[in-house]
């Protein structure tokens, strides 16, 4: 088992690590994405960069690593 603990916003940062865990292992068989934000404040108090950032996170990063 090998744990990695990533930005998963970054796709340099991603690359790096699952091409080393390959290296290293092979292959990856199981990925556990845990990563997520949220923002706990009414949708008008919340910034167009807050929610993009947001996005980012939960969207693009499972998209990311998946």
């Amino acid at each position: 088992m090998e744990v990695a603990q990533l930005d998963m916003n970054d796709d340099t940062y991603v690359k790096d690590a699952t091409s080393k865990i390959v290296a290293k292992k092979g292959r990856i068989d199981v990925l556990v994405n845990n990563a997520g934000c949220d923002l706990f404040s009414p949708i008008e108090d919340v910034t167009l960069i807050q929610a993009k950032e947001q996005f980012e996170t939960n969207f693009f990063g499972v998209v990311r690593l998946a």
